[in-house]
């Protein structure tokens, strides 16, 4: 193959004939056939323009050893599938992403990014590079996720440990929940998360209540990036509920997740109005080293809401404020 490189784009020819202009400042390339007609970039043949797909590895651990032509990488297509192989810290065999393109061509750019931290996401997406495909490592977890799918609804995610070496048709994407078409919401609630079915948080969260599905409450704080005055609200409620407690023998029996759940959400609402005293008011209270957990994924929702640097050192700040806190109540207990 050659390539010849020209101030507004890269030319590159493929193994079957094809010519790629890739047009560097768009995000986006021409494709010629071997008698140098254009080829479409959509079925009904309208658009000459094609887009580069954005594919995002997120962690540490990988290494992705195809050809870069500036900042894009040269991957196979075959069978319909962009196949992209790539390597894991620590294991000597290839794995293959393979991502669905309707592009007829056998080689085609792909830019791809490496992110190293949830928050980081943000920060890619602001500046444009929206993933349509996202390789999560190992050292993420079920609450990472939630918090990426919720930030980049539309990309499509997938575990690198469960792309396999061999057979790569096994690799499974974490979807979310679609809302069902033809049965009414009353009939599929026992099977269906409520909290995918209504984009407003306060109205999920009396419903929760009412059914004293608490679990699902506290699911609110990661599945949605809640405003302060969302938040307060909920809380609200919350306190309400303890209030009532010496008249409602029910409520009586869920006092201990009651008061878990007003412990989250002041947290939260503490950070998201910046309240630095009330931040560290209620880390300096935690007893139970079974909070740091919870307060340490809130910190990692908070970061990745984080819109400006100032943010993101204030959520950093309450981190370091709470790694301290863990560290004195683990040396109390040795």
């Amino acid at each position: 193959m050659t390539m010849a490189s020209i101030d507004q784009y890269l030319e590159e020819k493929t193994p079957k004939g094809y010519t790629l202009k890739i047009l560097v400042k768009k995000g986006s390339f021409l494709v010629f056939d071997r008698s140098g007609a254009t080829v479409y970039g959509d079925p009904s043949g309208m658009k000459v323009l094609h887009r580069i797909p954005v594919i995002a590895f997120l962690g540490s651990s990988f290494t992705v050893r195809n050809r870069k032509i500036n900042d894009f990488t040269l991957c196979k297509v075959s069978k319909g599938k962009i196949v992209v192989p790539f390597y894991i810290s620590g294991d000597r065999d290839m794995r293959y992403l393979l991502v669905d393109t309707i592009e007829p061509v056998d080689m085609m750019p792909v830019r791809i990014i490496f992110i190293s931290s949830i928050s980081m996401i943000a920060r890619e997406v602001e500046g444009g590079a929206k993933p349509d495909v996202i390789m999560v490592d190992k050292e993420f977890n079920d609450n990472d996720l939630v918090v990426l799918k919720n930030r980049i609804p539309t990309a499509r995610v997938f575990l690198a440990d469960e792309v396999i070496k061999a057979g790569i048709s096994s690799q499974r994407e974490i979807r979310s929940f679609e809302e069902p078409d033809n049965e009414r919401a009353v009939d599929v609630l026992d099977s269906v998360n409520l909290n995918v079915m209504s984009n407003n948080p306060v109205f999920l969260a009396r419903v929760h209540l009412r059914q004293l599905d608490l679990s699902k409450v506290k699911q609110l704080l990661l599945d949605f990036d809640m405003s302060p005055s969302d938040a307060g609200f909920i809380l609200t409620f919350i306190d309400s509920m303890l209030k009532k407690m010496a008249e409602d023998p029910l409520l009586a029996t869920q006092e201990s997740k009651l008061v878990e759940l007003q412990e989250d959400f002041s947290f939260y609402t503490a950070i998201l109005n910046k309240k630095r005293d009330e931040v560290t008011r209620i880390i300096n209270d935690i007893q139970d080293s079974r909070k740091f957990s919870s307060f340490m994924t809130l910190i990692a929702k908070a970061r990745s809401m984080c819109i400006s640097q100032n943010d993101m050192l204030e959520i950093t700040e309450y981190e370091n404020i709470l790694l301290e806190k863990k560290e004195i109540i683990e040396n109390r207990n040795v």
